[in-house]
């Protein structure tokens, strides 16, 4: 899904861990949440043959209170799921608005990811064979988000980009993958 603001900055949402999305939870809906999620670890504690059933229905208790909420990054307006597929708008009051507050509240330590697709049949949105994804709140200069139609250039890149962003404490996972095939993979440790 993606719309545009009324100042023309593009809000997209195809993916997971949006910098400029929350849920918003009803206060009236909370302590009702909060009393069934406990309903259900008193299930677990009682039973635990139920958890993998306990968990699922946790998620979608928490799916079904919750409504999307967007932040233009570029004049941060906020946009709230309304009725039906409406969004309803609300405006700052000043320039001055915090264009991040809907940002992790763990802030510059909220760790992301780095995802490197190399395709030898180049996607129809794009005219590269490959693609690094960084998405994270550490910047490294030079490395947004990066095509590349050399494959060594390319691999070099990804695994340049995963030191340095393990080094900063700045990832939960990383990936490349080549037509699909998953070639390394690396996850934090807890």
């Amino acid at each position: 899904m993606h719309f545009y603001c009324k100042c023309g900055n593009r809000i997209s949402d195809t993916t997971d861990f949006i910098p400029y999305k929350a849920h918003l939870i009803a206060d009236q809906d909370f302590d009702d949440l909060l009393e069934s999620i406990e309903q259900l670890m008193n299930q677990v504690v009682n039973n635990p043959k139920v958890l993998d059933k306990s968990i699922n229905t946790m998620y979608d208790l928490l799916y079904k209170a919750n409504k999307s909420v967007y932040q233009c990054e570029k004049c941060g307006n906020l946009f709230i799921d309304g009725k039906g597929n409406t969004l309803e708008a609300f405006q700052p009051e000043t320039d001055e608005m915090n264009k991040h507050l809907l940002q992790s509240i763990k802030g510059e330590k909220w760790k992301g990811f780095l995802i490197a697709e190399w395709n030898e049949i180049k996607p129809d949105w794009s005219d590269a064979h490959g693609h690094i994804f960084i998405e994270t709140l550490t910047s490294v200069k030079g490395y947004e988000t990066r095509s590349f139609n050399d494959y060594e250039v390319f691999e070099k890149s990804y695994y340049d980009l995963l030191e340095v962003l393990t080094k900063k404490e700045a990832l939960r996972r990383s990936s490349l993958k080549k037509d699909c095939q998953l070639l390394h993979e690396w996850k934090i440790t807890r």
